[in-house]
């Protein structure tokens, strides 16, 4: 018994993933693979969380997990995501994903597209999270986008928690083209939690 709890003191000091049925991908697995963190207090308990994105390859893909920290140090995984990000099986397109926390502990997952052949298109989505009763809830969306033949462009900002749209189109090559800011309302509906569809 004594020797089980040492390890798992030095499982916590060295930062692994505590984990009780064995199912989640280890913390350093994760770390040892093309991956991506964000560090902030999700769950307001003023101790920093980790969140980590990793390239796992042709099997899995991106995957994602989310760790609260640990008094002392350490982190226990709150959840794994897996099959939330597009696969990268198109040559012709390519896919970028970066995370950031702002100052009120929401996590912002910005992915961003380019197409060389197929399309003009390009542009990046980001996505906000909020840790709330229990879990990660979608509460705010924003894609940027634009055409790379005309320059014709437009920013469109969800809130989901006012239930308000924004929309800002523009030129990206002419500036005389004026912006254009529109508002509408949007039909408020239960927020949707993180990992219960694919993101794009």
């Amino acid at each position: 018994m004594l020797f089980l709890l040492a390890v798992a003191c030095v499982q916590m000091l060295s930062g692994q993933t505590i984990v009780s049925n064995g199912k989640y991908i280890p913390l350093d697995t994760l770390k040892n693979r093309e991956c991506i963190e964000a560090v902030g207090d999700f769950n307001k308990d003023g101790i920093s969380d980790l969140a980590i994105i990793s390239n796992m390859g042709e099997e899995l893909g991106r995957v994602m997990a989310i760790y609260f920290g640990i008094q002392g140090g350490g982190y226990t995984c709150f959840r794994e995501y897996r099959d939330i990000f597009p696969p990268d099986d198109d040559p012709d397109v390519s896919l970028d994903c970066s995370m950031d926390v702002n100052p009120k502990g929401v996590l912002e997952i910005d992915l961003s597209m380019f197409r060389s052949a197929g399309s003009w298109g390009a542009g990046h989505n980001t996505y906000k999270f909020r840790f709330q009763k229990g879990d990660f809830y979608l509460i705010g969306f924003d894609e940027d986008y634009f055409m790379r033949n005309t320059g014709d462009a437009h920013i469109d900002s969800y809130n989901y928690l006012t239930s308000k749209h924004q929309r800002v189109t523009y030129n990206m090559f002419d500036e005389s083209v004026k912006k254009r800011e529109t508002w509408s309302n949007i039909p408020k509906k239960p927020l949707r939690k993180l990992g219960s569809w694919m993101m794009e």
